[in-house]
């Protein structure tokens, strides 16, 4: 069989690892972690288990399954789970998103279409009946916004909105405070993982656009019932070990080498281990993230594929998304989904995990006392905190933790209600990707893993999945794909799209695997039609539906 070594055993790495194999392919994961999904896997944390129990289940970042995400549940159904069920089947949808402020009450809105009348009065009341200091025209002008991304034609978007920040796109140092907290920044800062000052408006529109066509199909937010590693790697890793492919843990890729203009073989070396071994392959997958890759692109390799050297630049479009879990000693489910804090200037989301994992009770993890999970992702790690006065890569870990559970009391504990209170906190975790800083030492803290993110006009850095390179292709979430966001779903999709790419190389009979378009709603198909004309004659778009 053909051996194809993979580099990275993210989502990426075990997509292309499936698809490889259900194809007669021999592919060989390296993974430099000893859990397999990258930012996705599950962190233990350490030594919290007792009398037998499991470690209690921390997490890297933000993780939610939106409905356009349709590569990744295409995957998913291929994972067998317990009897006669899929990974898939472990998808939940969530009902409602709020929109929590510091000492007023939060705006909630549904994640999907309403199923009761209470739902629609939630609508109403939050839309209407609530002064949150955005103006109407505001409001108006944002929806404007929105309906230009869904009805402008792919080469108006490609060309205009990818020259531009969304910030700037949606007029946002021209607005009101209120309109930049909720509309221009809350969403899409904690959302999408990327600040509206520096993200493309062409990914940020269009995922606004895809995230709201979501919740007129099944719900635009859907999440794991139980932990994501229990639930969905571990089950993979299996899958693939029982098809024939192989998984060597704590293997760090540490040199790509070249001969005669091919790749020959990559060096690996072991956690611990003092040697370096030469591993040998008939083609190379790299699933790793940017800036694990750029190190690793030699001058020979370069020389073979100039194309590659937009890597180098591209290394530096990362931001920090990591989490932080508070676990409680009693339960608080604040609602069935996420929570957006306007006000955070580390921009935080939450979501209570209980009430999603009915068939993992949290008595069977830590000591026995837990009874809820708060998990929380941070996506401004430069600004400084409104209780701690510096910025979260700049404080200590109880600093950190400090600073946002006060900003999430602030936040949810008003009207008179008090969800959160010192005595239910048990303990927390903060994501051990974040390396802190030595007292007194003037470097800020370290992330080992950080997210990419779309700057304007970086498209055209961005490399296709296939290269120059005769025996090498790229799997990883900053290629050019369909999904236009750092995520597990395009991570799924690059890897589709170099699997396609060896069987195309090697002549294989096996089928391709599929891929799907990431389109604006097909309702407004005749509009984009109509915008691509006027596109061609350098017209500009006029929002219409007609010449």
């Amino acid at each position: 069989m053909t051996k194809v070594i993979v580099l990275g055993g993210g989502i990426g790495g075990l997509t292309a690892a499936h698809e490889l194999v259900a194809r007669g392919f021999e592919p060989h994961i390296y993974d430099t972690r000893n859990i397999p999904g990258g930012k996705s896997r599950t962190l233990p944390v350490p030594d919290s288990g007792t009398d037998g129990r499991r470690d209690l289940p921390g997490e890297h970042g933000f993780r939610f399954f939106p409905a356009f995400y349709v590569h990744l549940p295409d995957s998913m159904k291929r994972i067998p789970y317990g009897r006669g069920q899929s990974c898939f089947d472990n998808l939940v949808p969530t009902h409602h998103l709020e929109l929590a402020q510091y000492d007023a009450a939060g705006i909630k809105g549904l994640t999907g279409l309403p199923e009761s009348l209470d739902d629609v009065l939630l609508i109403l009341k939050d839309l209407f009946g609530r002064g949150v200091g955005v103006p109407l025209d505001e409001i108006f002008f944002f929806a404007q916004r929105i309906w230009q991304v869904m009805t402008s034609c792919d080469e108006r978007r490609l060309t205009e909105l990818e020259a531009q920040s969304w910030w700037d796109y949606v007029d946002a140092p021209n607005k009101s405070a209120g309109y930049q907290k909720f509309l221009a920044n809350g969403l899409s800062r904690s959302l999408v993982a990327a600040v509206p000052q520096e993200a493309s408006a062409r990914t940020i529109g269009q995922i606004q656009v895809r995230l709201i066509a979501g919740v007129a199909t099944l719900s635009t937010d859907r999440v794991l019932n139980g932990p994501t590693s229990t639930v969905f790697l571990e089950p993979w890793i299996a899958e693939l070990k029982r098809l024939g492919a192989r998984y060597h843990e704590l293997s760090h890729v540490t040199r790509i080498n070249m001969q005669r203009g091919a790749i020959k073989s990559v060096a690996v070396r072991r956690r611990g281990a003092t040697e370096v071994t030469e591993v040998d392959g008939d083609w190379f997958v790299s699933a790793l993230p940017v800036e694990c890759l750029a190190p690793l692109l030699s001058d020979d390799l370069l020389r073979a594929d100039p194309g590659l050297r937009s890597i180098l630049e591209l290394q530096r479009n990362v931001r920090w998304m990591n989490g932080i879990q508070f676990f409680l000693k009693q339960d608080a489910p604040i609602i069935d989904g996420h929570v957006l804090y306007v006000d955070s200037p580390w921009a935080i989301t939450s979501i209570s995990e209980a009430q999603f994992w009915g068939g993992f009770p949290l008595s069977g993890y830590g000591d026995g006392t837990v009874k809820g999970v708060l998990s929380v992702d941070i996506s401004d790690w430069n600004e400084a905190g409104t209780f701690v006065p510096k910025p979260a890569c700049e404080a200590s870990r109880e600093e950190i933790a400090q600073e946002v559970w006060q900003e999430l009391k602030r936040s949810l504990n008003v009207g008179g209600k008090q969800l959160l209170h010192d005595d239910m906190l048990h303990s927390y975790f903060l994501d051990s990707d974040i390396e802190i800083a030595p007292p007194g030492q003037p470097r800020p803290d370290i992330n080992l893993e950080p997210l990419f993110i779309n700057r304007p006009n970086t498209w055209t850095l961005r490399p296709p999945a296939t290269s120059a390179i005769p025996n090498f292709v790229l799997a990883a979430d900053f290629v050019q794909t369909n999904t236009d966001l750092a995520c597990m779903e395009a991570a799924n999709e690059a890897a589709r799209r170099a699997v396609n790419a060896v069987l195309d190389a090697t002549g294989s009979a096996a089928p391709r695997c599929r891929l799907w378009p990431m389109e604006m709603p097909p309702l407004l198909a005749h509009c984009r039609a109509l915008d691509s004309k006027r596109f061609a004659r350098g017209l500009p778009w006029n929002g219409h539906c007609f010449l």
